[in-house]
């Protein structure tokens, strides 16, 4: 999504690290800014819904993407 015009990536969640170090590298091969990073453990998901700069309560638009 980083590739999409008028898309802004604020934050990133994964309870598995090395996809957060992964994307976050990503962010800084392309020369973005980087997200506010949720991770270490299965509820980090709920730190993003309670920020309120992020809280999908705001109107946000929210992407998710389930790797099996």
């Amino acid at each position: 999504m980083t590739f999409l015009e008028g898309v802004e990536i604020k934050a990133i969640c994964d309870i598995v690290r090395f996809r957060i170090d992964e994307t976050t590298q990503l962010f800084k091969e392309r020369g973005l800014p980087g997200p506010r990073v949720y991770t270490g453990s299965g509820d980090a998901w709920k730190r993003v819904c309670e920020d309120p700069e992020y809280a999908i309560k705001c109107g946000k638009h929210v992407a998710v993407d389930q790797r099996d």
